[in-house]
């Protein structure tokens, strides 16, 4: 990186008070004001970076444009190369899959949501996929797939489904989910009516799945 000072011209002296004498003499009138000395620096000096001069001014501007006007305060450090850092960090991560199955063929409870399994994700996007199988249970009778932040929660929604007396039948639930911080996400079954059902098929028929997206 060089450094030049241009020769420009004199500033022009005005009078007043709050201001630099124009010349050495210390006197009262033929100053120049602060404004005009910070013009005639950001334009008086110019600074070569990878072989293109321009003058602070114009260096700043440059700048400026290249950056925006978008603060990055929130991501990383805050500068831009903790933003980047950050932000590479991120895509390496995208990809990233967490899994957990059933963790217990209890029955569940009529009318009660009922934690089976639960998964935790860190910071980011992602979308979540809770599978539950139930078996038995009164025949036209709805049951949940649920997911949430707490067991039996319902922070990320539900989809309910009709079940058949005797045979099994699964629900899906499908959510994208974007987190600004560690989470525990949990997968909940409910059975809205008649007695208990229990979850059926084995721990490969009822699960909560995620894949970072984002």
């Amino acid at each position: 990186m060089g450094i030049k000072i241009n020769q420009l011209p004199d500033l022009v002296s005005v009078a007043g008070t709050d201001m630099f004498p124009a010349d050495d003499s210390g006197g009262t009138t033929g100053k120049h004001t602060l404004a005009k000395v910070a013009e005639f620096a950001v334009n008086a000096f110019e600074l070569t970076l990878g072989g293109i001069s321009r003058t602070v001014k114009t260096a700043i501007d440059a700048i400026q444009t290249l950056l925006g006007s978008t603060s990055i305060s929130g991501i990383g450090d805050g500068t831009v190369t903790g933003a980047l850092s950050t932000m590479n960090g991120s895509l390496a991560n995208i990809g990233e899959t967490e899994s957990a199955y059933l963790a217990s063929t209890a029955s569940i409870p009529s009318g009660t949501a009922t934690d089976v399994a639960s998964i935790t994700l860190s910071p980011g996007t992602w979308v979540v996929v809770g599978k539950v199988t139930y078996q038995g249970g009164a025949a036209n009778t709805y049951r949940l797939v649920i997911l949430g932040t707490s067991a039996g929660g319902n922070q990320y929604g539900w989809v309910q489904f009709l079940g058949i007396s005797g045979y099994n039948c699964s629900g899906v639930n499908v959510r994208i989910i974007t987190l600004t911080e560690q989470t525990t996400v949990h997968l909940s079954a409910q059975h809205n009516a008649g007695s208990a059902v229990n979850v059926a098929g084995g721990s490969n028929n009822t699960f909560v799945q995620a894949v970072r997206i984002a």
